[in-house]
């Protein structure tokens, strides 16, 4: 069976949102329609103080 490979980017609306918790739900999501392989989750700086989860 092959592999995918799906990169997602996470942009909330507000720069005070804990992205950690959105972090945390967001692997339980996809650990729901995948095996425990290798995910990474980048915390990068968009703009003013925003960050997104990718």
């Amino acid at each position: 069976m092959g592999t995918a490979v799906v990169t997602l980017r996470i942009m909330p609306e507000d720069p005070n949102i804990d992205l950690k918790k959105i972090e945390h739900e967001a692997l339980n999501l996809i650990s729901a329609f995948s095996d425990e392989r290798q995910k990474k989750v980048d915390i990068q700086p968009v703009a003013f103080g925003l960050k997104s989860l990718n």
